[in-house]
């Protein structure tokens, strides 16, 4: 069964398969307090999803809210007031993280 689609404040409205991702901003806080950037080039990019077109499959369980794992050289980058978004395609989502 398909999740129930969130509203969250997007400036962008993807159009029919596309997928508007807030991306992650790369750095990793221990335990301890201290932040630790991100170094390792071969990780997979992670983001919130903010928006998702009408025509993104039924067979992609993902719902706007999600934490999500997308392809290294996919999409567009687009920064509004400040904040930056990143617009893929449906088949560059590769997983939810849960």
């Amino acid at each position: 069964m398909k999740k129930q689609k969130k509203q969250i404040k997007c400036p962008l409205k993807p159009s029919s398969r596309r997928i508007v991702i807030t991306p992650a901003d790369g750095e990793r806080k221990l335990k301890s307090g201290i932040i630790v950037p991100q170094l390792d080039r071969n990780e997979m990019p992670q983001g919130k999803v903010v928006a998702i077109g009408g025509k993104v499959s039924q067979h992609e369980d993902i719902s706007i809210g999600d934490i999500v794992v997308y392809s290294k050289t996919a999409g567009y980058q687009k920064i509004v007031n400040g904040q930056e978004y990143i617009i893929i395609h449906d088949i560059d989502y590769i997983s939810t993280i849960l």
